[in-house]
């Protein structure tokens, strides 16, 4: 499995509250975005790509059939303790009250992609059936795409289009969308924040994707047209390739991210 990912703050915001984990070794990759109309969204996604990776990955060691029933219930219990862990934080940690982050994870064993997700940062797929979002974005604004009443154009410029529905940390117990993808030689997967969805159709993303062989260059390539783009949000992108056989490289099994 190759992968690479890159994180920049924009051009406008001041501080990077995206955060992005990725371990190849154990197949899982995240990449969550601080809520920035709430206090220190830095902190959550802190949260969500420090202390909950390896939690995750012990509690589903004895599963190699991600489709297992039991999997999709283990990781929606797994995200709802993390939403209490990090509501719990805001609430004890001063001026950190409300604080909440998106998520978006790959968890990748014996050709399957488990994709879970809550907030509208996504997961995308690359294959030989062509270019597609697995996740749906939980937001106000979908939901009124949804309902047909208003377009997809409209929702760009919709004054509620940074109102998200479920994430981490809110009040309620959130409701993970959990799903497994079958894996092909060659496949690509992106994980990304809406600080590249947002100024990116998907279209150009998947230009980008498939145009770059090198998975560094396509990160690199992603970012800077987001900022050209008007560069209002952090941008966070992580892309893998997926290859049936090979070895890991060591050299870089483990990374994060956050500028």
């Amino acid at each position: 499995m190759e992968f690479s990912g890159l994180t920049d703050r924009g051009v406008v915001r001041p501080v990077n509250e995206d955060a992005w984990y990725a371990n190849a070794k154990d197949g899982l990759f995240i990449v969550s975005d601080g809520m920035g109309n709430h206090p220190h969204g830095e902190i959550a996604s802190e949260i969500v790509t420090t202390i909950f990776p390896a939690r995750f990955v012990k509690q589903l060691s004895s599963f190699e059939n991600l489709s297992d029933p039991a999997v999709a219930e283990i990781v929606k219990f797994s995200l709802s303790r993390l939403s209490e862990e990090v509501r719990s934080a805001g609430l004890k940690r001063t001026g950190c009250f409300g604080m909440g982050a998106t998520v978006a994870l790959l968890l990748i064993r014996a050709g399957k992609a488990l994709v879970a997700h809550l907030g509208d940062s996504r997961v995308y797929h690359s294959g030989s059936k062509g270019f597609s979002s697995v996740t749906k974005d939980h937001s106000l604004t979908k939901l009124l795409v949804d309902s047909g009443d208003i377009t997809i154009d409209e929702a760009k410029r919709h004054p509620a289009r940074n109102q998200i529905t479920r994430y981490v940390g809110m009040e309620d117990c959130p409701n993970a969308d959990v799903s497994v993808i079958d894996l092909s030689e060659n496949d690509r997967l992106l994980l990304c924040s809406d600080g590249l969805s947002g100024p990116l159709s998907d279209m150009a993303i998947s230009d980008i994707l498939n145009s770059c062989d090198n998975l560094k260059t396509a990160c690199e390539t992603m970012v800077k047209e987001a900022i050209q783009a008007g560069g209002t949000d952090n941008i966070t992108v992580v892309v893998l390739k997926w290859k049936s056989s090979g070895a890991v490289d060591k050299a870089k099994t483990v990374s994060t991210g956050r500028l």
